[in-house]
């Protein structure tokens, strides 16, 4: 599908022009699935820490601007970081408590604290709005339950007077 073809070159694009911002993550090859996805709309993979994934979803993404696509890159780049960190039980434990909602809104939230730090946190916010403008009520629920939501982004870089970067070099 063109459609999937233009969105898959554009995030290809993004992941290569932001993957210097986390040092974590270099040398490592960063696979990308543009792929429906029943749940969320974008996905971080890894298989214990030797093959890392991002599945975009073009249905909630072709029509996206690249600035809202950054901010959700940059959040999935952030879980490979972590991934990185893991040892196998850890991973294992990780895709365990994951299913646990207090943990899993712990490591989404701290997810996007760690983008807004490296200065990501404009382009997570309109990702979000983004986001929040294509799904039912019961997701918008979900997402506000679990990430950050825009107002609470700028509040938080204004609080803590974090730069944050313009755009794509």
């Amino acid at each position: 599908m063109k459609f999937n073809r233009s969105l898959e070159a554009r995030c290809q694009k993004i992941i290569k022009s932001i993957t210097k911002d986390f040092p974590k993550l270099e040398g490592i090859k960063i696979h990308l699935k543009i792929k429906k996805l029943k749940k969320g709309s974008m996905y971080a993979d890894t298989f214990f820490g030797f093959y890392y994934r991002i599945k975009v979803d073009p249905d909630k993404y072709a029509d996206a601007k690249d600035s809202q696509i950054i901010g959700g890159v940059a959040h999935e780049l952030v879980h490979f970081e972590d991934f990185r960190d893991f040892g196998f039980f850890r991973h294992i434990s990780h895709m365990i408590s994951y299913y646990f909602k207090t943990y899993q809104k712990k490591f989404e939230r701290s997810a996007d604290i760690k983008v807004i730090k490296k200065g990501y946190g404009y382009f997570l916010m309109l990702n979000r709005a983004h986001r929040l403008n294509k799904i039912n009520p019961k997701e918008h629920k979900k997402i506000g339950g679990n990430y950050m939501m825009p107002d609470e982004i700028r509040e938080y870089i204004k609080e803590n007077k974090i730069p944050q970067k313009k755009g794509l070099k």
